[in-house]
């Protein structure tokens, strides 16, 4: 089944973000009886919802802890909530991948070089940010995770 983005998994990825049901907030959701969307705000077949929650927690937007199925083709969702990620896709919470723009890695650079312990290290990071903002965003984010990477390393005395 395809699940449309805008009309469905948006919708319900916000409902989750911010549910109005003190049996959503409390972690329950119940399905199959014309009350899981409804209890979210939302005009959806119950089947639908399900679906796209199993869509979002495949994507990593949900974390669901259990679902319990019911004989009679309803069912449980309980501890559903929104990742991380489900809020960054909301625009709720700075994705890094963004924020790792040639802008931004210069503007830090050039922040930087006011606390520079001599001349030449300003220098250098003063050169660093000029060269930083020509660059693309692509070699712009390997140079950060590298760097970070090697610091990471150098910190933990695996080097």
């Amino acid at each position: 089944m395809v699940i449309e983005w805008e009309q469905v998994a948006l919708p319900v990825l916000r409902a989750l973000a911010d549910p109005q049901d003190a049996s959503v907030r409390d972690g329950f959701l119940s399905l199959g009886h014309a009350d899981g969307a409804s209890a979210l705000g939302l005009d959806l077949d119950d089947g639908v919802l399900h679906d796209t929650l199993l869509a979002l927690q495949d994507a990593g937007y949900v974390s669901i802890d259990k679902i319990e199925y019911e004989g009679s083709g309803g069912g449980i969702v309980l501890g559903a909530r929104v990742t991380g990620r489900g809020m960054q896709a909301l625009g709720e919470w700075p994705s890094h991948q963004a924020a790792l723009t040639p802008a931004t890695v210069a503007a830090l650079l050039t922040r930087l070089k006011d606390y520079a312990p001599d001349k030449q290290t300003e220098e250098q990071l003063e050169t660093a940010a000029d060269t930083v903002a020509k660059k693309g965003g692509a070699a712009v984010r390997e140079a950060v995770v590298a760097f970070s990477a090697e610091a990471l390393k150098i910190k933990l005395g695996l080097r």
